[in-house]
């Protein structure tokens, strides 16, 4: 569950609270409900915990926390990555995203299910049915990760990532004004001009990548701007 809202009161009072009760019910011979109504604990909740301090045969011992080893409440999720290889994880997505490879929330949902059956990891049915990752656990780890974030990057060329660096852009505008000076071009001159039509490169679908950059692209087969027009046609017309 995404966003899990608890509904209940259940085990409200700490853990040491519940080992003094118990022990006062087996060490000291109280009752389970005048115990339950001392600590405010609900009296069925109290014999749960004390016929499991039986179970585990500790009731030899009279120290307050003799009864530590029995598990209070509602058992932890599980998880199937530990916090290191979660990190690992998170930074691996970054790096993809900065040299404009970055995963797609299923891409990294099979990503996850790839590393989990490579570090022989315990993972959930559906993991292995789908051979990735379930919807609900890449929420999950968005929220625990909260530099990452899924984001809509702009088409980048290959020749853009490796050409397109300041002292390339400076070289550029040098030579531009240059230009300008020397055949006296003003501004009146100077056009910004482009056709509408179908586009030769595809829109690249969402990433997973680093959260508060500014702009983030994505390697596509060609630049953005270029387009195939009908002009041709209607001259041929």
């Amino acid at each position: 569950m995404r966003n899990h809202v608890r509904k209940t009161e259940r085990v409200k009072a700490p853990s040491d609270v519940i080992d003094r009760a118990v022990a006062m019910v087996l060490d000291d011979g109280e009752s389970c409900s005048s115990v339950a109504i001392l600590f405010d604990i609900p009296r069925r909740s109290l014999t749960r915990y004390v016929e499991k301090k039986k179970k585990s045969g500790l009731e030899e011992q009279n120290m307050p926390n003799s009864v530590s080893p029995t598990h209070h409440g509602y058992s932890s999720v599980h998880q199937v990555f530990n916090k290191e290889d979660e990190t690992l994880l998170a930074d691996y997505l970054h790096r993809s995203a900065d040299i404009y490879f970055g995963l797609s929330p299923i891409d990294v949902r099979k990503l996850a299910y790839l590393v989990a059956t490579k570090l022989n990891l315990k993972i959930p049915t559906s993991w292995t049915e789908k051979l990735a990752a379930g919807p609900d656990w890449f929420a999950s780890f968005l929220k625990r990760h909260p530099t990452l974030a899924i984001r809509k990057p702009g088409a980048t060329s290959l020749a853009r990532t490796s050409s397109f660096n300041i002292h390339n852009s400076n070289l550029f505008f040098d030579n531009y004004q240059r230009v300008l000076v020397r055949e006296k071009i003003g501004l009146e001159c100077v056009w910004n001009m482009d056709e509408l039509g179908v586009t030769t490169v595809s829109p690249p679908e969402k990433i997973v990548g680093r959260k508060g950059q500014k702009q983030i692209g994505s390697i596509v087969s060609g630049e953005r701007g270029v387009l195939v027009t009908n002009k041709e046609k209607e001259r041929e017309g």
